[in-house]
């Protein structure tokens, strides 16, 4: 959402009210059209090279639609947006939103256009960390001037209640809030200001699936009341339920073929050794992790006990803001817990300190962060070549060619290895991340979300690569919301308020702590 607080001159509004007047547009089975685009086309440079990002796209969208965009990372859908947005200009070719022509809007113009005609829910939330969450809800009321305070609180109250926040979230500043939460409040931003036109970049990518839908049902009501909603999505399962299903291939955009199911994955049958035989990596006690808040504790981690082994494929899943990657970041020594017992590969992670913290990490865990967290000023290539530079034993040219076969395995194309971040989609971002965090070698891997911002393809790509590193005697644990990778885990496991539960028959009771510190005594 735009939050330009340059003031508007009055002798400069006549014009621009004059600028946004929408044109006459033809009705379309009785449906005012809201969005065309003729030959609309985003290019630029890079190398020497033409990169058509949007390429000659043609498209009329009407009221009363929802629109669904699919295709690869890297496609063009997000730029697509953008243009749809007014946050990024075209090369060439004609767009008008709401009869205005957006190629031709001054700056005061375009601010003006947005915070009247456009909701846009962004992909990583964008929210103002100051704020709280009513606060940001009624900011772009407040730029669009013209209501009461009182009925400005009062929508932004109604808004968060829509989109699913609870009121005792309405008064927390972002960083308080869990990514799903955030994104919550993002969505009920976008809406603020009753826009004709919602443009939404993976509305859905950091909830849960009973808020996912929830949010899904709420745009598609949206649509049916009049207004034009267009989300960017890797999710098939939304696009099922859209009027118009678009997909961009290497900038092209086109009708999808007709919606196919996605199969149920195939239960995966491995031959492993009884329980006893198997070594456990993971063991938890009563492990907890506390906080206060406003006089009150908060139970993020709440006396959770479990036991994971080498070859298990285990799933988290829970609602936004339960304490996934709380117990996440505990398990990985990122986050200190505040009572119980936790050994990792035999390692107790709460007594560790200083150098001896770093070098458990380097080499025995690999984490997948929801956020990339890749070095900005290093190639995709040197992100991935990093935690083997840090670790001694390898040759530069060992540790540029393993590098070079991780990404390879994540689907990162060659010609993609020396690229910044900054130059890749999001998507591509995210599988450079997984494949760092292989680099090691790693005896546990932990992933937060790890094909959040994947297409279809590419998530199942990166499942089967995390499922064949556990065959092969890794302990993986993947925090998610998408229940379909948690249907082809060996170990399912749930968190609600801080509590950890298990679902389904998969379960195997928490190994006695003593037990595993035990036997490792006596392998050393």
């Amino acid at each position: 959402m735009d939050t330009d607080l340059t003031p508007i001159d009055e002798q400069e509004n006549e014009e621009l009210e004059e600028a946004l007047t929408p044109l006459q547009s033809e009705a379309q089975d009785g449906r005012r059209i809201t969005i065309t685009a003729s030959g609309l086309s985003k290019s630029f440079m890079h190398k020497g090279e033409e990169i058509k990002a949007v390429d000659d796209a043609n498209f009329t969208f009407t009221e009363r639609q929802f629109i669904t965009i699919m295709g690869p990372s890297g496609s063009g859908k997000s730029t697509l947006l953008y243009l749809l947005g007014g946050m990024d200009q075209a090369t060439s070719g004609e767009l008008q939103i709401d009869g205005v022509d957006v190629g031709h809007l001054s700056e005061q113009q375009e601010h003006k256009f947005r915070r009247e005609k456009l909701g846009f829910v962004f992909q990583s939330f964008h929210l103002l960390s100051n704020m709280t969450a009513l606060e940001n809800v009624m900011l772009p009321m407040q730029l669009a001037g013209g209501q009461t305070p009182a009925y400005m609180r009062e929508r932004a109250r109604s808004l968060l209640r829509e989109v699913g926040m609870n009121e005792d979230r309405h008064n927390h500043l972002p960083g308080k809030l869990s990514g799903g939460q955030q994104q919550r409040v993002a969505i009920a931003r976008a809406l603020a200001n009753d826009p004709s036109v919602i443009l939404a970049d993976e509305p859905t990518g950091n909830l849960d699936a009973r808020t996912g839908t929830r949010i899904i049902e709420l745009l598609k009501k949206l649509a049916e009341q009049g207004k034009t909603v267009i989300v960017v999505t890797h999710d098939r399962g939304i696009a099922r339920l859209a009027d118009v299903r678009l997909e961009m291939e290497n900038g092209k955009l086109k009708p999808m073929p007709k919606y196919i199911g996605a199969q149920d994955a195939s239960t995966r049958t491995v031959a492993v050794k009884s329980w006893d035989e198997i070594p456990v990596t993971i063991v938890a006690e009563g492990l907890s992790k506390y906080f206060k808040y406003r006089g009150q504790t908060i139970k993020a981690v709440d006396k959770v006990n479990f036991s994971f082994k080498e070859q298990q494929f285990v799933t988290i899943t829970g609602p936004s803001g339960s304490g996934k990657s709380t117990l996440l970041y505990i398990m990985s020594g990122l986050d200190q817990a505040t009572s119980g017992d936790l050994l990792v590969d035999g390692v107790d992670v709460r007594r560790l300190a200083g150098r001896k913290e770093n070098h458990f990490r380097r080499e025995k865990i690999g984490f997948v962060f929801q956020s990339y967290h890749l070095i900005s000023n290093l190639t995709a290539l040197e992100n991935v070549m990093l935690p083997m530079q840090m670790v001694l034993g390898k040759s530069a040219e060992e540790i540029r060619e393993r590098a070079r076969n991780l990404l390879f395995l994540v689907g990162l194309n060659e010609d993609r290895h020396s690229h910044l971040p900054g130059k890749l989609s999001g998507g591509q971002q995210q599988r450079v991340a997984i494949a760092r965090a292989l680099a090691n070698d790693p005896r546990v891997i932990l992933a937060d979300e790890p094909t959040g911002n994947l297409d279809a393809y590419n998530s199942k790509r990166i499942i089967e690569l995390l499922k064949k590193l556990a065959e092969q005697g890794k302990t993986v644990v993947v925090v998610t919301h998408d229940r379909s990778i948690a249907r082809v885990a060996d170990v399912r496991l749930e968190m609600e308020d801080g509590r950890l539960t298990g679902m389904g028959n998969q379960i195997a009771p928490a190994r006695p702590i003593t037990t595993v510190r035990k036997k490792k005594g006596k392998k050393k």
